[in-house]
């Protein structure tokens, strides 16, 4: 048996609000670059550039002050990381936008490298 699913519309429901996509537009949208990748560079973040992580806790504001800081996921437009902890224990997510979407490695290395500069200059 052949079955055969037609999609006329997408939805999108996230943190960030809800929106939809017209089943062309979805068929012909390309990957996101760091899809393959995003485990090995959540990590890598982590372990290699933790304090540099952690200093992202001044552009998410006074909540964040005193937190850990762990990066939960990573696309071609942003980052989002989870801090914990602090003086009232509470947990939240923050997601820091890109300046422009990344297309590879060398981009997100540069988007990266900007992010961290707008967190050291707070």
């Amino acid at each position: 048996m052949l079955l055969r699913l037609e999609v006329g519309e997408a939805r999108v429901d996230d943190l960030w609000g809800t929106g939809t996509a017209e089943a062309e537009a979805f068929a012909a949208a390309a990957a996101d670059p760091l899809v393959e990748h995003e485990a090995e560079l959540l990590q890598h973040l982590h372990a290699a550039h933790g304090d540099q992580v952690r200093q992202l806790c001044g552009l998410a504001g006074d909540r964040a002050a005193g937190t850990s800081a762990v990066p939960v996921a990573m696309d071609r437009f942003g980052l989002r990381v989870r801090f914990g902890g602090g003086a009232a224990g509470r947990v939240f997510d923050a997601r820091f936008d890109f300046r422009e979407p990344v297309r590879d490695i060398a981009g997100l290395r540069r988007a990266m490298h900007q992010l961290f500069e707008a967190a050291a200059s707070r």
